[in-house]
Parts: C-alpha cells; structure tokens; sequence
C-alpha cells in the first residue's frame, strides 16, 4: 500500500478526494495528518488495485477500527509485550491456535509502521486497556482476551476495558 500524508486538513486534495468528514473532524480535533492509503501493491487482488482509505495518523492507543490501523495496533502490542515481558508470538499462537502463526518477519514488518504510529511511554492499566479496546474493535477478540488475563494476573487492571472512554485529557 502506498500512503500519501497532508498535514493540512484543507489541502486542496482533502477536500477535492472523497475525503470522509469524520476523518478531517477527527485530523482536526486531534491536530494530526490525514492520511490517503493507495491499495496498489501486487499481494492484492486486482479488483482491489487503486482502492483507498482515508485515515489518521499518527495512530493512537485511543483510536478504534477503520479498517487501517491493525498494523499500527500490534505494532505497539509488540512494545507493550516486550516492556512486560510477554512474547507475542507465544501469545498469538494460544489466542489463535488454528491459524498461521505469527513470524518474526511479521514484528519486523510491523516495525515499518513507527513513524506513523504514538507508542506510549509508560505501561498503566489506563493504556493497556486503551490499547486493547483498540484491538478489541478490530476484531482480535481472541487477542485481546489472552492479553488481558495475562496483564491482569501482572497486577494491570484490565477488567471491562471496552468500557474505557477517550476524552481529551487521555489523548496525550
């Protein structure tokens, strides 16, 4: 995929290319880029070649599903595994022990993602359970339960994560 960035949520190309309004009301209050992703690499299918999404970057532990940010989730699902001493890799494989198991060229793929992506700092049970909401409205159900039984028998409270609410004070 080929990723074009406009720092201005008024750039002629913004406003002339079907960009969502949510989208520059989202680039706009959050005071980040938007981004147009070009499906045009050859790993897709035809049909799918020249298709494009429109996004917010860089992304954040707050910022739900829009089709776009999966990479840029485990990305950071990866530096919170490892600042907690958890493995990834170990814990995909229990959340999905019937699908292909994650690889190491898969985290060093998601490592292309850091420029376009806010890695918290500090690890807290308020960004743990951010970052699995996250993950939890993109569908990795499975993950998101593994993950929070394991950062919950560390002592992060992750009960009722998909209940955290992001307001602006949080968006730091």
């Amino acid at each position: 995929m080929s990723r074009k960035f406009f720092s201005s949520p008024f750039a002629s190309e913004v406003r002339s290319g079907n960009c969502p309004m949510h989208v520059i009301i989202e680039s706009i209050n959050s005071k980040r880029d938007i981004v147009k992703i070009i499906w045009d690499e050859d790993c897709y299918p035809d049909h799918c070649k020249g298709y494009f999404q429109w996004s917010v970057r860089p992304y954040r532990i707050q910022d739900t599903c829009d089709g776009t940010r999966d990479e840029n989730a485990y990305l950071v699902c990866k530096e919170f595994c490892r600042k907690t001493g958890l493995n990834l890799i170990d814990i995909h494989s229990e959340a999905y022990p019937d699908e292909p198991k994650l690889t190491t060229a898969d985290l060093e793929y998601y490592d292309s993602f850091k420029s376009e992506t806010e890695i918290p700092e500090q690890i807290s049970s308020e960004n743990i359970k951010f970052l699995l909401n996250s993950l939890y409205s993109m569908n990795h159900r499975s993950l998101t339960d593994v993950l929070a039984e394991r950062w919950g028998e560390m002592g992060y409270d992750t009960d009722n994560f998909w209940e955290i609410k992001n307001t602006k004070e949080n968006q730091k």
